[in-house]
């Protein structure tokens, strides 16, 4: 019995992983949508960045990274619309980099 419960574990792990991908992937697609239709994506709240997984966390740095990139580039050849966006962004950033600072000091006092 004890070998079927461990199956189905690990079928529950690997759905939940390919679920995660999934997510993954509508965001990046999102984000991309957005971005070439030059939409303004909102500040996501702190509730909902702890709400993410580190994965989930890293992509988002890294696709705020990529457009706050884009609006420097914008604003260095002056063709940038909103100047507020690149202070949404790097406050975004900054949230970003502070949870993930909060979880690994809380895995280091766990420890």
């Amino acid at each position: 019995m004890s070998g079927w419960s461990n199956v189905v574990l690990h079928c529950d792990l690997v759905e939940y992983q390919v679920y995660e991908f999934l997510i993954t992937l509508v965001l990046s697609a999102l984000f991309k949508q957005a971005k070439k239709h030059h939409w303004v994506l909102l500040m996501t709240k702190a509730s909902e960045l702890r709400e993410m997984n580190d994965e989930q966390l890293s992509f988002a740095m890294q696709e705020t990274q990529k457009e706050l990139f884009q609006l420097r580039f914008q604003a260095a050849t002056e063709r940038l619309d909103a100047p507020s966006n690149i202070k949404r962004l790097r406050r975004e950033i900054a949230r970003i980099q502070t949870l993930r600072r909060e979880r690994e000091l809380s895995q280091l006092k766990n420890a």
